[in-house]
């Protein structure tokens, strides 16, 4: 048997849910709630929401793609594999130049390490290969 109807919006604009509330009306109740609800913890609550979110793979992609966008005006990361190694099962991280700020390409992060502990010196890598070489 179906609830008794006790909301004035009419069937198109209900849109009910699978317990039988009106969308609507629910939607506005729980506004009504968090404008209830002390700002302080309104607060709490809020930042307990964004922590957890952050912990997800979703929350984790996302902050990702946010400081890609802000620091190299990247939305994605254009290829799938490190450009030296050509490992793809590792997670890539953007290489830069770090006088210029330009993007150079995607890494692994040990290709990426290596590059940064010769600091980014072509002559160091060059005698490096030098070295491997002998």
């Amino acid at each position: 048997m179906a609830k008794p109807r006790t909301c004035l919006h009419t069937d198109e604009e209900r849109n009910v849910s699978k317990c039988g509330d009106c969308v609507i009306c629910r939607t506005e109740r729980q506004k009504r709630k968090r404008l209830e609800m002390d700002p302080e913890l309104r607060k709490i609550k809020y930042k307990e929401y964004q922590n957890k979110y952050r912990q997800t793979e979703k929350g984790k992609a996302a902050i990702k793609r946010s400081d890609l966008n802000y620091k190299y005006g990247i939305t994605e990361i254009p290829v799938t594999s490190c450009e030296i190694c050509g490992d793809a099962d590792s997670s890539l991280v953007v290489d830069h130049n770090h006088q210029t700020n330009a993007v150079r390409g995607f890494l692994c992060f040990r290709c990426n390490l290596g590059l940064g502990h010769f600091r980014d010196n072509q002559t160091l890598l060059w005698r490096a290969i030098q070295y491997l070489e002998r």
